[in-house]
Order: C-alpha cells, then sequence, then structure tokens
C-alpha cells in the first residue's frame, strides 16, 4: 500500500513565515532547528548560512529572504529579549504581506491591456506590410506616383516600427519583472536587488522602501530593550541607509526623543513609512500605466496613418 511521503518545507518564504512565528517562543537557534529538520536540502542550507550570519561569521551573508530576522539577531545586545523584539516585527511582515500582494497584482495587471495592445499592433503591421502594402505601392506605380512619404518610410525599413515594437515589449517585461522582484522584497522586507531595480522603481519608492525597513528593523530592537534612539541609529547603520533616505525619519525620532517619546514616535513611523510607501507606490503605477499607454498609442496612431495615407491619395490619382 503506497503512504504519502511527509511534506517538506521547499520554499524561503514559508520557512520565513515559520522562523518568524516560532522564534518568539523558542528562541532562534530553537527556531532555525525546527524549521531545519523540515525543509529540503536548499534551505536547510540558507537556514544554515543564516545560523552562521547570525553567530558572527565573517565569511556569511544572510540570504536576503532572511535578511530582517538576521540582522535583528545578529546585532541585538541582549538576546535574552529577542522574542519581544520579533513580536514587533511580525506585526510589520504581516503587513508587508498585504502589501506585496496587492503590488503583485496591480502593475502587472494594468500592463496587460498594453500588452495585448502591443500584440495586436504587431500582428497589424505584420499583415499589412506582407498582404497589403505591396498592393498599394503597385497601384501607385501603375498611375506614375509614389507612395506618401511616411507610408513609404515604414514599408522600405519596416525594421525601424518592429526595433519600437520590441522595445516597448521588452519595457514591458522588466516592468512585470521588476514589479515582482520588488514585491519579493516587501514579503521579506529584503533590499532592493539587483541594482537596475531601483531603476524601475523609482527615488520615491526606493526612499520609502528604506525608510520602512529602517523603521522596522530600529522599532524591533527598541522593543528589545535598546534605547529608541540609539536604535535608530544602529539601524540606519547596519541597513546602510543614506541620510536623504531617512533624514526625515530621524528628525522626527529625534524630536520626540528629546520630549520623552521616542519609543511611541517609532512604532508610529512603522505604520507611517508603510502608508506613504503604499502612496509612492501607487503613484509610480499610476505614471507608468499612463506613459506605456501614450507610447503604444502613438505607436499605433503611427501605424493607423500610415495605412490610411495611401487611400487618402487614392482619390486624387484617379
Amino acid at each position: 500500500m503506497k503512504t504519502n511521503e511527509p511534506a517538506a518545507i521547499a520554499s524561503m518564504a514559508t520557512a520565513n513565515r515559520y522562523l518568524a512565528e516560532l522564534i518568539p517562543t523558542v528562541g532562534f537557534r530553537g527556531a532555525v532547528k525546527r524549521v531545519q529538520q523540515k525543509s529540503n536540502s536548499s534551505i536547510a542550507g540558507e537556514l544554515e548560512r543564516l545560523e552562521r550570519y547570525v553567530e558572527g561569521d565573517p565569511t556569511a551573508e544572510a540570504p536576503a529572504e532572511f535578511s530582517i530576522y538576521g540582522s535583528f539577531m545578529r546585532y541585538l545586545p541582549d538576546k535574552t529579549r529577542a522574542g519581544t523584539g520579533i513580536a514587533s516585527i511580525n506585526r510589520s511582515m504581516r503587513d508587508a504581506r498585504r502589501f506585496a500582494d496587492s503590488v503583485r497584482v496591480g502593475l502587472p495587471g494594468d500592463l496587460y491591456y498594453s500588452a495585448t495592445l502591443l500584440m495586436v499592433a504587431a500582428v497589424i503591421s505584420t499583415m499589412w506590410l506582407l498582404f497589403i502594402a505591396p498592393g498599394f505601392s503597385e497601384m501607385f506605380e501603375s498611375f506614375g506616383a509614389k507612395l506618401p512619404s511616411f507610408t513609404r518610410m515604414i514599408t522600405t525599413a519596416p525594421w525601424l516600427l518592429f526595433v519600437l515594437i520590441a522595445a516597448l515589449a521588452i519595457v514591458l517585461v522588466l516592468l512585470v519583472i521588476g514589479t515582482r522582484r520588488l514585491a519579493a522584497a516587501i514579503d521579506t522586507m529584503a533590499p532592493l536587488r539587483p541594482s537596475w531595480l531601483k531603476l524601475v522603481c523609482g527615488a520615491d519608492v526606493v526612499r520609502t522602501h528604506e525608510r520602512w525597513r529602517v523603521a522596522t528593523m530600529a522599532n524591533g530592537w527598541a522593543s528589545a530593550g535598546e534605547e529608541p534612539l540609539k536604535a535608530l541609529r544602529d539601524a540606519i547603520d547596519r541597513m546602510s541607509a543614506s541620510a536623504d533616505q531617512v533624514n526625515e525619519l530621524t528628525a522626527d525620532v529625534q524630536l520626540a526623543h528629546e520630549i520623552g517619546l521616542a519609543g511611541h514616535e517609532l512604532d508610529h513611523q512603522c505604520q507611517k513609512s508603510l502608508g506613504e510607501y503604499r502612496n509612492a507606490m501607487e503613484s509610480r503605477r499610476a505614471l507608468v500605466s499612463r506613459i506605456m499607454q501614450v507610447a503604444i498609442a502613438v505607436l499605433v496612431g503611427g501605424i493607423v496613418i500610415a495605412i490610411y495615407l495611401p487611400l487618402f491619395r487614392i482619390g486624387s490619382l484617379i
């Protein structure tokens, strides 16, 4: 009789989620051990690398999917209070997963319409150049005339048209891939990598992403007993955030520190940073969608003009 083999953890996202829930109750090492025992060899190897990173091994680097927990544990001064800090980070991670889900279906969904228009433009252009344009050329030649200049340019150098179509298609693909990579980074609060992803996202999205990560890490350390302003400075340093990405955050926490509310302010800044991140993402999504729609509309308009110009000229030839 065939028996089902026990399921194994086969994705970094699942391992990350289990770690997050286990660390507050069994500690970091206990959580890693439990998840490792139920993971496939690839995930187990990444968890082993995470553990070496937390223990201070200079040759180890935390996997991107575990970076928020790895950095939190490695640089936490009093690891006996890790549970309260992890609980704080977990609250932000739950918001992160919901945000990541909305990003995954947001911009890619907007771009499906643009991709459909681009595909239709490519098909119409191919059919017109192969089967219709040659007939127009013969007809105009029989009257001793030439095709209109714009139409003639398209028919004699069709590669120009298809280079434009290919370029827009590449941009669409990069936007979809970039959005999915961004969603994966949001899901685990990882840095935005590779470097070209920052170009796709834009400066506002990059700034709010890093500010949100720093605020979350600082709030976690503060919840684990570190002085809030010091926790923020440590988070900025450990997460390699640039000054322009977090200068407003630093000023707000400094002000709250002076009146004795730095801990409260860090918790507030976590929520505020996420709200600003959502707004920045929505603005970027609207801008990118509009640009792609306009670019494809201009391309389609040019194709329509090239097709109809000979029809408008036929009357003057007869």
